[in-house]
């Protein structure tokens, strides 16, 4: 995969830039104008992003957000935006372009930490931070994401792998890995004991 494969091109990312689609708004003709300028130019991002037109999208979108900065859809067309910068970066691993996409997905965590997106934003984050085996950031932004929202069950199993490639670059560089350990033991027992446990099986006489 490219340079944060699993955290930018996966579905849920791809979902929200694609949910509207030629046609998709056309319904909807009694909107209010400034509405209907705003589904116009989603419109225009989505299918710039499903093109490959990623400097379009970035474009687009950065225009909609200055326009429309109190939209109630303002954080998906947010990430919509971050993910566009990081399609840039995937096809050109430059650290400038790296940068940028690191600083939109924590700007969104900061402008909209009670929308829906923001579990997408901090999984993206983190599966950035793992590529640069920031181990530490990594976990973090994973414990971060509460079971409850979206990305949760992800961002648990995630969590697994995490501590395991940490562990690892401990013990390459013969540094203590105790502390780690322990933690890691914690964290994935009580993501564990978050989930309802499993029915019991039906008895012969039930």
């Amino acid at each position: 995969g490219g340079p944060a494969a699993g955290g930018i091109g996966d579905k849920s990312v791809r979902q929200i830039a694609c949910d509207i689609r030629p046609g998709a708004g056309k319904a909807d003709q009694s909107a209010h104008p400034v509405k209907r300028l705003f589904q116009r130019d989603r419109e225009m991002a989505s299918l710039q992003n499903e093109t490959g037109q990623f400097e379009g999208a970035v474009t687009t979108l950065t225009g909609l957000l200055d326009n429309y900065t109190h939209s109630p859809r303002a954080a998906e067309a947010h990430l919509l935006r971050a993910y566009a910068l990081g399609k840039q970066y995937e096809q050109d691993p430059h650290p400038h372009r790296k940068q940028a996409y690191r600083a939109a997905l924590e700007e969104h965590r900061a402008t909209y930490p009670d929308s829906t997106t923001v579990g997408e934003a901090t999984w993206m984050l983190a599966r950035l931070a793992e590529h640069e085996r920031n181990w530490a950031e990594a976990i973090s932004l994973l414990e971060a994401i509460r079971p409850h929202i979206k990305r949760g069950f992800d961002a648990q199993a995630r969590l697994a792998v995490v501590f395991e490639r940490a562990l690892a670059d401990l013990r390459q560089r013969g540094e203590p890995i105790q502390k780690l350990t322990e933690r890691a033991i914690k964290t994935l027992s009580e993501a564990v004991d978050a989930y309802p446990p499993e029915p019991e099986p039906l008895t012969e006489a039930q």
